[in-house]
């Protein structure tokens, strides 16, 4: 049997070996996540590469694939591929022709990945493959932790995005939420009064200048599973993408294997 290693720093690891091992059911999948040193986002590529290394050493060349599972652990792909060239490596990346078919040319981009990216060779090498997009950013302080204990809301991502950017204007009413009874949101804030990511933004854009977008990019690994929720604030005419499928079909050609498509976790 074929074995895969997943390797990142947190759980958008763990969302990558659950796809993988989903999609992939002939393969033995092997979830390395440093845990000790989480979360990723935010070290050195220097320091990515070196931990890498350091947690990898015991799967170098004894297993068929090692894929990075997360945008910051895809910092040292290129290390490790000069470090260890008879090693397959693969990792998660960004399918910019499925960007630009999305809509007849994706003028405004709305990206969703942690702030500590911004400033990474990742980024530009985003705005270079999309030079003639305008690429906006919101500040997503504090989703990746609520997000990893479930409590990353539809309410919440509304308020917060609703703030600067074009939203739905109203959410369809949670099933579960009678007439009269708290939201999740306002329950959370019961319960977490004293945290400071759960305060609403400080200041609101007037609706005129709110930013409008034709596709939103999910370039967290952990944010895979919010799909449907950022989907549902954003609303129908906007595109939502995650390439969890490009994810799957570099590892498929890596590994030579055919006729996966990726169509369970659709």
């Amino acid at each position: 049997m074929l074995k895969i290693v997943v390797f990142d720093g947190g759980m958008g690891g763990e969302a990558v070996a659950d796809y993988l091992d989903q999609e992939l059911q002939i393969v033995e999948i092997i979830r390395v996540i440093d845990w000790e040193h989480a979360p990723y986002d935010g070290k050195s590529t220097t320091t990515i590469c070196k931990l890498a290394e350091s947690q990898l050493a015991p799967y170098f060349n004894k297993v068929d694939l090692i894929v990075l599972g997360g945008y910051a652990a895809a910092q040292g792909i290129d290390y490790l591929r000069t470090s260890y060239p008879d090693q397959k490596f693969v990792s998660v990346g960004v399918n910019y022709h499925r960007i630009l078919r999305a809509t007849i040319y994706p003028d405004r981009i709305t990206a969703i990945m942690n702030n500590t990216l911004i400033d990474t060779e990742f980024c530009q090498t985003l705005r270079e493959n999309l030079p003639f997009s305008t690429l906006s950013v919101p500040d997503s302080t504090g989703w990746e932790r609520l997000t990893n204990i479930g409590e990353l809301s539809a309410e919440l991502l509304h308020k917060e995005l609703g703030a600067y950017f074009e939203v739905c204007p109203k959410l369809p009413k949670r099933r579960n939420d009678p007439d009269n009874q708290k939201t999740l949101l306002e329950e959370i804030i019961d319960r977490k009064k004293q945290d400071q990511y759960l305060q609403p933004p400080a200041e609101t854009w007037p609706a005129e200048k709110r930013i409008h977008s034709d596709v939103v990019l999910l370039l967290n690994t952990n944010f895979w599973n919010l799909k449907p929720v950022v989907e549902e604030v954003f609303g129908y005419k906007v595109r939502v993408l995650d390439f969890r499928q490009k994810l799957l079909h570099d590892t498929c050609a890596t590994l030579g294997l055919r006729g996966v498509h990726g169509d369970r976790s659709k």
